[in-house]
């Protein structure tokens, strides 16, 4: 009887052992693929999932890293494409202590608002030299009146046109588009 209860005892104290050492591989596997994802975020890698089965805590912080990558995808889309001039896509702020969302936004406002300053200074300088491209050689001041006001007008998507010259304190008609 009392070999029976040592075998007994020793069966159970081997179960406890191995079912031990499993958890604890369990445990140990689930933090390395952990650590390995956190490897790869810091590294920059954003296509990746962590797959962690357990329900403990160790899942709720698999579930977490899961929600950071998603976020950091998220974020290296959007600088992606602002990257290319497309200021289009939305970076949501998740907080107001986001402040990768927060210099996102702030970073693609600007650029956005340098672009429309740099279109409307290229419009300009290019209607300028066109203008001036007009403006040469020798004209008849009717001639040259016609010609800016005909320009001008298309330039500047206008539908009538007309220009007056000063002469001795009084105006006249020198040039008309669509009048």
């Amino acid at each position: 009887s009392l070999a029976r209860n040592i075998g007994i005892a020793a069966l159970v104290l081997l179960l406890i052992t191995l079912l031990l050492v499993s958890t604890i591989r369990s445990i140990v596997s689930n933090i390395g693929r952990i650590k390995s994802a956190a490897e790869r975020l810091t590294l920059g890698d954003v296509d990746f999932e962590v797959h962690v089965q357990s329900r403990d805590e160790l899942g709720a912080l698999a579930a977490s890293f899961n929600r950071m990558v998603e976020v950091n995808k998220e974020y290296a889309l959007a600088a992606d494409a602002i990257g290319r001039g497309d200021y289009g896509p939305n970076v949501r702020i998740r907080d107001k202590g986001d402040k990768l969302g927060i210099a996102l936004n702030t970073m693609k406002e600007n650029l956005l608002k340098l672009s429309r300053e740099n279109e409307l200074r290229t419009w300009l300088l290019t209607g300028a030299s066109q203008l001036n491209d007009k403006l040469r050689g020798e004209q008849e001041i009717q001639d040259l009146a016609q010609e800016v006001v005909g320009f001008l007008t298309k330039w500047l998507k206008g539908q009538i046109g007309a220009i007056y010259l000063a002469e001795n304190d009084q105006f006249y008609l020198a040039g008309t588009y669509a009048f």
